[in-house]
């Protein structure tokens, strides 16, 4: 969803890897004009090129230690080779794709500034999920379970705009020395120590979509 603000400092541009004594290190593609009074389709990337020698340069790490390394630092660079433009949405978008064509995901995808939606007026976050489904035609909406307390259900509901969340547990799965587990990183993480079948097979078997009571009650 390009069109509403973007958020400096978010999970918008950087992710977090392992760091082998330290915890947690950010990967963060910078950004020009960084700020809350842009849309984040108006966002651009600063100096992609030194931003993919920089992120590869930090999984370096990886190397010789985790099984499927090589694999990830190239998803990486075909993210950024594959890229339309220089706009941050660009990037995600190939990202999401070739992380998907990796793990044998089917990712069907549009850019909702280019779908022509009327989108004035809106004055709450639930708002951007019930305008875009109604004008596309949806019966249902399914968001990731974190973001729960953001949505009216009732006020959707009665709309014609049934929600569903999307419940799926943090993977957990074996490092090697010198690196300690934590979980909830970045799916490059996951994928530097798992085989992609195995990825597909737990998102697969372990999603479940619940409903928005079943989640406050």
């Amino acid at each position: 969803m390009d069109m509403t603000q973007y958020t400096p400092k978010t999970w918008m541009n950087r992710n977090r890897v392992l760091h082998p004594s330290e915890g947690p290190m950010y990967l963060t593609v910078p950004v020009h004009g960084s700020s809350f009074h842009k849309l984040t389709r108006e966002i651009a990337l600063h100096d992609p090129d030194a931003a993919l020698r920089s992120i590869t340069g930090k999984l370096q790490h990886y190397r010789r230690v985790a099984p499927y390394s090589r694999q990830v630092v190239e998803l990486v660079e075909r993210a950024f080779s594959e890229r339309s433009d220089d706009s941050l949405v660009a990037l995600d978008s190939a990202a999401l794709r070739v992380t998907c064509e990796y793990l044998s995901i089917d990712f069907n995808f549009a850019i909702c500034s280019e779908l022509g939606l009327d989108l004035s007026g809106i004055e709450h976050t639930w708002q951007w999920s019930l305008r875009i489904s109604q004008q596309l035609g949806a019966t249902e909406y399914l968001n990731p379970v974190g973001g729960a307390a953001l949505f009216r259900p009732a006020e959707m509901e009665a709309a014609g705009i049934r929600l569903r969340l999307l419940d799926l547990a943090p993977m957990t799965y074996r490092v090697a020395a010198p690196f300690t587990f934590v979980p909830s990183l970045s799916v490059l993480d996951v994928l530097m120590w798992n085989d992609p079948k195995d990825v597909t097979a737990y998102i697969r078997h372990q999603s479940h979509i619940v409903r928005p009571e079943d989640v406050r009650a």
